[in-house]
């Protein structure tokens, strides 16, 4: 019992350090594989051959597919420009506000929320690809055991790691509470409010542009967009 627990235990660490060895080894010498990079490709291909040699897998297959990795991340520009567009066509007509708004409303939930490919074409399309491979069993199969794992380096907010996911998710509850706010306003105007409505709609915008002094005054300590913005990881 002694000699088949001890050598479990050396292969179990046997297998960790393989695979650290081998992660370390695609981190190093294949770095930035953004999706539809020549890293990107290159991690499958090595990765097809670990699995067909290392790993004693059959039937190992390279799928390419066409995505646009830059969108995921990229719509949030669309999404905010057309939340701002909201507050100061206010001060224009009310219903340029209600169709920036539910523009910008819209955007979040089907592109973020849905996963739909909204505005998907509007960026650059790229070839991307999946690694595929099947280990056949040594005897009768009574269970089927799938195993899947990223060898892309994946878009990323940095400051997530530092303060966790509130430094994402607070902009994202501000901006919804902004469009709300001003979706009210100008139904209210159209319904004939009194001038209450404008004052608000004017407070609001100034608390729209304190934010914005404040991200600035961020940015000149380090902890502007370019640090809340998306980067790679490797």
């Amino acid at each position: 019992m002694a000699d088949s627990l001890s050598a479990l235990l050396t292969e179990s660490r046997e297998s960790i350090s393989y695979i650290i060895r081998e992660i370390t080894h695609i981190c190093k010498t294949m770095k930035s594989r953004a999706p539809g990079s020549a890293n990107e490709r290159e991690a499958a291909e090595y990765l097809a051959c670990v699995l067909r040699e290392d790993c004693g897998c059959t039937d190992v297959r390279l799928e390419p597919f066409r995505t646009y990795p830059a969108a995921f991340y990229g719509y949030f520009w669309l999404s905010a420009a057309s939340d701002a567009i909201t507050a100061v066509c206010f001060f224009l007509t009310p219903w340029l506000t209600i169709l920036f708004g539910c523009l910008g409303l819209a955007l979040f939930v089907l592109q973020f929320g849905l996963y739909k490919q909204i505005i998907d074409p509007l960026f650059p399309e790229k070839e991307s690809v999946n690694v595929t491979a099947v280990r056949p069993c040594a005897g009768e199969c009574r269970r089927r055991i799938f195993l899947n794992g990223h060898m892309d380096a994946a878009w990323e907010f940095p400051l997530n790691h530092r303060f966790g996911g509130v430094v994402f998710e607070i902009p994202g509850v501000m901006a919804l509470l902004g469009v709300l706010f001003y979706l009210t306003l100008s139904v209210a105007s159209l319904c004939g409010a009194g001038g209450w409505v404008h004052t608000a709609a004017l407070w609001g915008l100034l608390l729209c542009l304190s934010s914005r002094k404040e991200k600035n005054s961020r940015r000149a300590s380090g902890f502007g967009p370019e640090r809340l913005g998306a980067t790679r990881t490797d």
